[in-house]
């Protein structure tokens, strides 16, 4: 048997060590582009009084069954990675 680090360094992919670092690098990138957009929407409806104008219309009985169901479609995928590994999971 061959340890994965001689395969990795004997392949023929072309995929080498910098560029696996700027694949996961522009990818945390974009997900930090996303958090800093979704803040700044979140800054302006606070700022400007719209939050308050749609809340007036949407209630908790309106935002407590859609955050259930956002959750209950997210609970196959959670379960599959909380299979992994139970013990992180139980944190």
């Amino acid at each position: 048997p061959v340890s994965p680090s001689i395969q990795e360094q004997n392949g023929t992919s072309p995929l080498s060590v910098e560029n696996s670092d700027e694949i996961w690098m522009s990818r945390l990138r974009e997900i930090q582009g996303a958090i800093l957009i979704s803040s700044l929407l979140q800054i302006v409806l606070g700022f400007s009084g719209l939050l308050g104008l749609v809340l007036k219309y949407i209630g908790p009985l309106a935002i407590a069954p859609t955050i259930n169901l956002i959750g209950l479609s997210l609970f196959i995928e959670a379960g599959k990675k909380c299979g992994g590994h139970w013990g992180i999971a139980a944190l």
